[in-house]
């Protein structure tokens, strides 16, 4: 994550917007995409995962000239329902960039019913309904599917060319999604 972060640093201007739907590595995003303008950046204090791809898409809307790039973890892009903001964003022509950080995980709602109830059955029982995504969705063929650009990055080197792509693809009109495949988080 702390990769696609900076690479994403390399790739967008100043004056872009960013939202941060990340959690266990939000701060990397904060470190590498400083942002200097009042209303530039985005990052939920609450744990409300998921509200990215909405807020991503109304920010176009409502700033159509500027770039608006979103950063989510895989697990709260599967939440927010990332289908209808691509679908809509295509039709209304309101282009972003969004890079899922795919670490084919999630420890919202795992890991914290392990220590507030340590002696419940879910941890008993090791009985967690998720945790994992296996194998994990691929989330450049969910852009493709409603006719937006993407791409599905597994190789390091490849990340910040694939940044590029998607960038130029924004500029051209067209949403973009680059799912970076890292490690998994559990």
């Amino acid at each position: 994550t702390r990769w696609v972060s900076y690479q994403v640093s390399q790739v967008i201007s100043p004056d872009a917007v960013v939202f941060n739907d990340l959690t266990s590595a939000y701060t990397y995003v904060q470190g590498y995409l400083k942002r200097d303008k009042p209303g530039s950046y985005f990052k939920s204090g609450t744990s409300t995962g998921g509200w990215g791809p909405g807020a991503a898409l109304g920010a176009k809307i409502a700033a159509p000239d500027k770039d608006i790039v979103l950063i989510s973890g895989d697990g709260f892009y599967m939440f927010g329902e990332p289908m209808p903001a691509l679908w809509s964003a295509r039709q209304h022509k309101a282009p972003t960039l969004t890079v899922v950080v795919v670490n084919a995980s999630y420890s919202t709602g795992t890991t914290g019913v392990k220590d507030i109830y340590p002696k419940g059955y879910a941890a008993t029982h090791n009985r967690f309904p998720g945790g994992l995504f296996d194998p994990p969705p691929n989330f450049a063929k969910l852009a493709e599917s409603v006719d937006c650009w993407g791409e599905y990055v597994t190789e390091t080197a490849e990340v910040g060319p694939a940044m590029q792509r998607g960038l130029k693809q924004v500029g051209d009109g067209i949403p973009a999604v680059v799912a970076v495949r890292v490690r998994n988080l559990v």
